[in-house]
């Protein structure tokens, strides 16, 4: 596989898990919408302001980028927006980007976890799933036999490794430098 066809590959499964995850999103709203005082209401008022407050601060940032950087250093810059932080405000240390992405990935990582248990509950509760799984906390109305049992499986997945780690051997299209 030549340099430009592993580029290409790796795109598309980029593009693809960019998809993905813009889906689940849309999913775990609708999964978590019974949980809301009217939502019939409620839901696409949040939907709608959501995302144009995203859109807003989308072009605020893109606006802000390329006030501070040239369009074509942006391009060639491995981090952008740390490229245009180091330029405008160079005391800010570049570990807080690293406390941001991980308060971004534990906060998406909490909302799966949150569905995938309230997928579990209703899935028991159709019989798809033992009828446990399907109870809930009498006190707290949360399915916690589920959100349990999802516990006792996603806490030894997070502990194998990374996921640079399980792709490597897979797709030997992407080199080490882009994981």
């Amino acid at each position: 596989m030549t340099a430009s066809t592993g580029d290409a590959a790796l795109l598309v499964i980029q593009g693809a898990v960019l998809t993905f995850f813009a889906f689940i999103g849309f999913e775990d709203t609708f999964n978590v919408a019974e949980e809301c005082r009217n939502p019939e209401r409620t839901l696409p008022i949040g939907l709608i302001l959501a995302m144009a407050m995203a859109a807003m601060l989308y072009m605020a940032v893109a606006i802000t980028a390329v006030s501070v950087v040239p369009y074509q250093d942006l391009g060639a810059a491995p981090g952008p927006i740390t490229e245009v932080v180091n330029r405008a405000a160079p005391a800010i240390p570049p570990i807080v980007f690293t406390f941001i992405t991980l308060f971004a990935v534990a906060n998406t990582a909490l909302v799966n976890y949150v569905t995938a248990s309230r997928l579990i509950y209703g899935m028991a509760r159709q019989g798809l799933l033992p009828a446990s799984l399907g109870n809930v906390h009498a006190s707290r109305l949360t399915p916690h036999i589920a959100i349990a049992a999802l516990f006792l499986i996603l806490a030894p997945l997070a502990l194998l490794g990374t996921i640079a780690e399980r792709l490597r051997p897979s797709f030997s299209c992407f080199s080490s430098s882009r994981l």
